[in-house]
């Protein structure tokens, strides 16, 4: 089937949806921040800084993949 090549790639955008709507303080930004009204923009800010790593392992999951046949060897 096709979606066997693409399952990598719908694996990470399901990540990266599921992230927007995670909470990604750690317990001391949280103790920090819980009766602020910051506490939503240092969310904010954690999920972007984390987001170039994940899109960058992605990228590099998604290349590995699609090019995984060019080097494979071949065994009698």
């Amino acid at each position: 089937m096709q979606i066997r090549k693409y399952r990598p790639f719908i694996f990470t955008i399901l990540l990266l949806s599921i992230s927007y709507l995670s909470q990604a303080q750690c317990a001391m930004c949280k103790g920090t921040v819980q009766t602020s009204q910051y506490a939503k923009s240092i969310n904010n800010g954690i999920e972007y800084l984390l987001m170039a790593p994940i899109l960058l392992v992605g990228v590099i999951i998604f290349l590995w993949i699609k090019n995984k046949e060019k080097f494979q060897t071949k065994e009698n």
